[in-house]
């Protein structure tokens, strides 16, 4: 946190997240910093996307990615 409220550019990454229900998702996070019009941040946004899909299917045969029934 200090390295973004520093002005550090963070750039966005893959990490994992643990739900309510204990439940392990991969998530691709991005950080946000906004600032106000004399350009001191005012706050930090962070945006993840659940990445858990994506992730099972590359481990299908690469032409055939959107067929999930045919996955392992």
């Amino acid at each position: 946190m200090k390295a973004i409220m520093s002005g550090k550019e963070i750039k966005s990454f893959s990490t994992q997240r643990k739900t309510k229900d204990k439940k392990i998702l991969d998530i691709w996070l991005t950080i946000t910093r906004l600032v106000n019009e004399t350009g001191e941040i005012d706050d930090v946004v962070t945006t993840g996307h659940d990445m858990s899909e994506l992730k099972s299917l590359k481990k299908c045969d690469k032409y055939d990615t959107f067929r999930r029934e045919d996955c392992s």
